[in-house]
């Protein structure tokens, strides 16, 4: 009896996914745009736990110094070749994208022969256009296809088709004639090729309408792999475009098979249930493909090309325990592992930052500010659920007003919310503030809080609304005239409910392509030598 397994398999900002099958096990390769180290690749032996197990696009391989909000990382491919026995994965690197009609991009090449182990170093293929991939054809040819971006069309035109060019390995670089093989729909902003074969037929999957609500993915086929290629019966094979489809933004595919010759789908999907913005970002579902008439559908009766907000697999499965990085009360412990695995930092490694004391304890040294594109101190995770809390207690003593330390929510540099402890320097007391940013707009928060011990920051998530409280280690603080007062019910109040949707791609200007990240942020802008320690780091889910 089949088992139904719920949509998103991968919640929080996973995008752009794509899926492969080999030796009984499915790989998801998804985008990480400015967070570090870049693509992040999800394993699973049974389509229902999956679990983060290579970001092997690190320093060596790019240079995400100063690269704008969004930019980055853009929409991996991730194929492996049999007769080598080697992992290709390409990726893009973009450098600027939303400041006037360019996309200054980079394409990559790397190969594993273990996904988890090392990869080589990078081959740089050209800067045409981005969301490159590989294929690997049956007579031993592979080809490279990206995005022909044409920067003197105005307006969305500049989405020119899809290029395909002969790749040779042996040399490491494109030969042969260029060919635009592909120029989409009615839809148009045709991005995201990737092509399979079967029975004959190459066939071309792309994503049209921009990754937002009008996403579509569209597919077509050909028994040559120039072209010209036919539309799918129903043009596009997955939208949510016009409809009331909980997971709007249904777009950008890839597909596989298994063992037992199973079809399945993965795509992203936003799901707007905060003031119809997405803070969770775009994220990853899978569909069951059934073939007809020699093209692909999604199954389910009376289906369409909607998402289903859920797949089917042969047998049950039960979920084991989401992060193997937290223990029962959600304290996510400091390693080696987890910082190269479940936590991401900003554009630059934090490695010459950090040092881990016991597994429950971080010690980050300060760097730039919430603003700066370079030089952050963070260590962050993903936002996977809509209803979350999450906390730290900050051991620390600021010496100035330039030194910070405190929970980190955030979208990008223009849209944020910083939790954090500095010193009055008056008093020469710790105290807390919150600082802002909305869209760019800075503010600063002072609250009328002073103490000398440790305190644990909290951040509280319910859907739209955002609370931060705090909790001395006596349990009382002061205030600014000197009168003591007691943290209520262990965790006292701060500041007002927040709205968590303006971290989101629908609030950002211009739209972004991330999600919401929160976790453990030090400054110092007096000498970047002053260090803070964190201790027993939460962040649990509550949906």
């Amino acid at each position: 009896m089949a088992h139904k397994v719920k949509n998103p398999i991968l919640t929080g900002f996973n995008p752009d996914p794509s899926m492969i099958y080999l030796d009984g096990s499915f790989y998801i390769a998804t985008s990480t745009f400015e967070y570090f180290p870049g693509v992040q690749i999800h394993k699973s032996e049974d389509l229902v736990n999956w679990e983060v197990v290579a970001r092997p696009v690190t320093a060596d391989k790019i240079d995400m110094s100063s690269v704008p909000q969004s930019g980055g990382v853009w929409a991996p491919c991730l194929s492996y070749n049999e007769n080598e026995r080697l992992f290709y994965l390409v990726y893009s690197n973009l450098t600027s994208w939303s400041q006037g009609p360019y996309k200054d991009c980079a394409n990559y090449i790397i190969t594993a022969s273990d996904v988890a182990g090392e990869w080589s170093a990078p081959v740089y293929i050209n800067s045409s256009g981005f969301d490159p991939s590989l294929f690997h054809d049956d007579d031993g040819k592979k080809y490279f296809l990206n995005v022909k971006w044409d920067y003197r069309k105005p307006n969305g035109k500049e989405f020119t088709g899809i290029y395909l060019q002969e790749y040779d390995a042996k040399e490491q670089k494109l030969v042969g004639k260029r060919h635009n093989i592909f120029m989409g729909t009615d839809r148009g902003l045709v991005e995201a090729p990737h092509i399979y074969k079967k029975d004959g037929y190459y066939y071309l999957f792309t994503a049209e309408g921009g990754t937002t609500v009008s996403h579509a993915e569209t597919v077509a086929r050909s028994k040559s792999i120039i072209g010209p290629f036919e539309l799918h019966p129903l043009k596009y094979i997955v939208t949510s475009f016009e409809t009331n489809n909980p997971m709007q933004k249904a777009g950008h595919a890839s597909i596989c098979f298994d063992n037992s010759g199973n079809y399945y789908m993965a795509h992203l999907i936003g799901r707007r249930e905060v003031n119809e913005r997405c803070p969770l970002g775009r994220e990853t579902s899978i569909q069951n493909i059934i073939w007809r008439d020699g093209w692909p559908y999604v199954a389910g009766e009376n289906q369409g090309n909607q998402p289903r907000s859920f797949f089917e697999i042969p047998k049950r499965i039960d979920k084991k325990r989401i992060n193997k990085y937290a223990n029962d009360e959600g304290v996510i412990e400091f390693s080696k592992e987890s910082l190269r695995l479940y936590f991401q930092s900003i554009r630059v490694g934090v490695e010459n930052k950090v040092k881990i004391i016991d597994e429950n304890t971080l010690e980050l040294t300060g760097g730039e500010s919430i603003r700066s594109l370079a030089g952050q101190s963070a260590l962050l995770v993903r936002q996977q659920d809509f209803k979350f809390s999450s906390q730290v207690e900050i051991d620390s003593v600021p010496k100035s007003y330039n030194h910070i330390a405190g929970l980190l929510y955030r979208y990008n540099e223009d849209n944020q919310y910083l939790f954090s402890v500095t010193q009055d320097e008056f008093t020469g007391r710790k105290c807390l503030s919150v600082m802002i940013a909305n869209n760019g707009e800075f503010s600063y928060r002072p609250l009328d809080v002073y103490f000398d011990e440790n305190i644990t920051l909290k951040l509280d998530v319910n859907y739209c609304g955002g609370q931060f409280s705090f909790r001395t280690a006596n349990g009382t603080f002061r205030t600014k005239h000197g009168e003591t007062k007691t943290c209520d019910e262990g965790f006292e109040r701060v500041w007002k409910v927040f709205d968590v949707s303006r971290l989101s791609d629908e609030y950002a200007k211009p739209m972004g392509f991330t999600g919401a990240f929160i976790g453990v942020y030090a400054a110092d802008f007096d000498n970047r030598k002053w260090k803070a320690r964190f201790r027993n780091f939460i962040y649990k889910g509550l949906n």
